[in-house]
């Protein structure tokens, strides 16, 4: 079926990003070897719980600093631990193209310090999108059933008319138990197809 809206995913999608690039500045103002500060603050259930909007980025910082011992300043936190983004340039190349086509939108997994600095990062790429729904914001993370409900309604379609690209395999499968056409991202040759006018 051919689709209505298309929705994309952020992280490895979008922008590609680098958590160790948050951990080489920061676990140096900490007592902790850096792998270890790593597991806390990006492999542990501290992350999830950021990401649902369980925690204020005060209290995220918060628990950071007592289990790790971090001493900086909130803007240095805030900065190192969200430049960590760059561009997907093919991706990015063929957007214009596609929201002329299709209605767009992004739909991530992300936290506030996150979505605010690739907000600013991706402004251009940005203004293509209808909306952008923040896990963070919807208080729930791909691939729970409540994402893909918001994100339907705002696409303003039936869900089989919705197609959803996500590098990560359990989001798409998630999205196509919901309804929705699901492609696992791998590269911009993905979705340049629906450009070039071909059916899938």
């Amino acid at each position: 079926m051919k689709p209505r809206a298309i929705v994309f995913d952020f992280g490895n999608v979008v922008g590609f990003f680098d958590h160790r690039r948050a951990t080489e500045r920061l676990a140096p103002r900490s007592r902790l070897h850096p792998d270890d500060f790593h597991r806390i603050v990006f492999g542990s259930s501290l992350e999830d719980r950021y990401e649902r909007g369980a925690l204020t980025t005060a209290e995220f910082r918060g628990v950071i600093r007592v289990e790790s011992g971090l001493d900086c300043s909130d803007d240095f936190f805030d900065e190192a631990y969200a430049d960590i983004f760059w561009h997907n340039r093919a991706l990015c190349a063929i957007l214009p193209d596609l929201a002329r086509r299709y209605p767009l939108l992004l739909l991530s997994n992300t936290n506030e310090l996150h979505a605010r600095h690739f907000a600013g990062q991706f402004a251009e790429e940005f203004r293509l999108f209808r909306h952008l729904l923040y896990s963070h914001e919807v208080k729930a993370r791909k691939p729970e059933r409540a994402v893909f409900e918001q994100a339907t309604r705002l696409a303003g379609c039936r869900p089989e008319e919705v197609l959803f690209f996500d590098d990560l395999q359990a989001n798409v499968l998630g999205a196509r138990e919901f309804g929705w056409q699901g492609v696992v991202f791998t590269h911009a040759d993905d979705v340049r197809r629906l450009r070039l006018g071909e059916d899938r």
